[in-house]
């Protein structure tokens, strides 16, 4: 997940300033694999789903059955952590997600996060 940096230092003996001496070319780190945003948002980890997003993970990512492991995972925690990646981020599928969230079944904890879909429309409407 590192950048891999390559200083020029093969790039000819007779190499001078001006000629590429000292240039260096920094190749960006690939983005996390679809398997680890999968196994993240089913873990029901908001913060490092959020880290995943920024890091260039696919918000798309889909599983082993084709399913957008983001927005449509069976467990309604996965779901509540995937839109409040999403807002964080200001992805409009946030408010669909949001939309589509199955009831919160009574006691549960996590309903917070999706308070950041709400900050998302008043950032996105400007109010």
């Amino acid at each position: 997940m590192g950048a891999s940096i390559d200083s020029g230092a093969g790039a000819g003996a007779g190499a001078g300033v001006g000629e590429g001496a000292g240039v260096v070319a920094v190749t960006p780190p690939a983005p996390p694999p679809a398997s680890e945003v999968i196994s993240v948002v089913r873990a029901g980890d908001a913060h490092t789903v959020e880290a995943l997003l920024s890091a260039g993970a696919d918000p798309d990512a889909r599983d082993e059955h084709g399913t957008p492991a983001l927005l449509d995972d069976a467990s309604r925690p996965v779901r509540v952590s995937a839109v409040h990646g999403l807002a964080r981020h200001d992805d409009e599928r946030c408010v669909e997600g949001a939309r589509r969230l199955p009831p919160a079944p009574p006691g549960t904890s996590y309903e917070y996060d999706l308070d950041e879909v709400w900050w998302y429309e008043r950032r996105r409407d400007g109010r």
